[in-house]
């Protein structure tokens, strides 16, 4: 009688990891330890971080990374209403800075800085990924300003929390989206900046 064979990643012994993937949505292979920019699609992204919750789940609603990251760009615009410099990069910037979740899931920062292969792991596939959507590392500093606006507001208003770094904004207010809102309209606003990028490009 014929053994039933197992799909590599699900046998007995472990992988190498260079044969460890996940399936996408849209169907593509992204391997977790050595990925490719052909592997990463923006529909995967805007889908995945759409059905990723922030804060482990632990808020009162599903609040996604899709959305989180849509409002971190909301933010650079407020901040260059007020006078701070932001560019078109910037705010392409601002919607991928979470990417790699898609492929690592998020946590909480300081758990991510005890788990040092799961840091090694990430150092290597987020320059992939952000070169996959035409942006490289460092992240703009007004980005990092601004998720820590961000951070501040998401702790005060959904997690009943002292804020962070930054003072929240007390005139922000986090709305209940579903799944598909955050995914449509971060496609949209990618696409907005994109299009910005390449009017820019050519003038």
């Amino acid at each position: 009688m014929a053994r039933n064979r197992r799909r590599p990643e699900y046998g007995a012994d472990e992988p190498p990891v260079e044969d460890i993937y996940l399936r996408t949505v849209s169907g593509r292979t992204i391997h977790h330890f050595c990925p490719k920019p052909e592997e990463f699609e923006l529909s995967d992204m805007a889908h995945s971080l759409s059905l990723i919750c922030r804060f482990t789940g632990h808020v009162p609603w599903h609040y996604s990374v899709a959305q989180h990251s849509i409002y971190v760009d909301d933010i650079l615009t407020l901040l260059e209403k007020q006078g701070e410099t932001v560019t078109i990069n910037d705010h392409r910037w601002a919607l991928a800075h979470d990417g790699i979740e898609m492929v690592w899931n998020d946590l909480h920062t300081w758990a991510k800085r005890k788990l040092k292969d799961y840091q090694k792991a990430v150092r290597h596939a987020e320059p992939v990924l952000l070169e996959a959507f035409g942006l490289q590392l460092p992240e703009p500093a007004i980005v990092k300003k601004a998720d820590g606006i961000l951070l501040s507001t998401e702790l005060v208003q959904l997690k009943a929390c002292r804020p962070h770094r930054y003072p929240p904004l007390d005139d922000f207010i986090i709305k209940r989206w579903s799944p598909l809102q955050a995914e449509q309209r971060f496609l949209r606003r990618w696409y907005k900046w994109t299009a910005l990028s390449e009017v820019s490009a050519t003038s």
